[in-house]
């Protein structure tokens, strides 16, 4: 069984990763704001319902932005582990097939 790996291809989806993690954490700074504009002009029982509602919404997003940002690292991981791994099957393959 052949295993191929297009390494710069994996880099690169790691990167688009990371990227929709950045635009995820942008959107969570852009609602802070605005929940807290609602928040200075709206008072009562529906406030704090949707204001703990938001809150929720705020460290979900938090939370995902920063699994993928820990996908991202650990895709990179694992490119450099099996590059290394792949650069040492072809250094032996190579001494064996020379004989020495």
């Amino acid at each position: 069984m052949k295993i191929r790996i297009d390494y710069d291809q994996v880099l690169r989806q790691a990167r688009e990763i990371e990227s929709v993690a950045a635009d995820l954490e942008e959107a969570r700074k852009e609602l802070r704001g605005i929940v807290s504009d609602i928040d200075a002009n709206w008072d009562g029982e529906a406030s704090n319902v949707y204001m703990q509602r938001c809150n929720r919404l705020e460290e979900y997003i938090r939370e995902v932005s920063r699994d993928m940002n820990r996908v991202s690292a650990t895709i990179r991981e694992v490119v450099r582990i099996i590059r290394e791994a792949d650069e040492r099957a072809k250094a032996l393959a190579s001494k064996l097939s020379s004989g020495k």
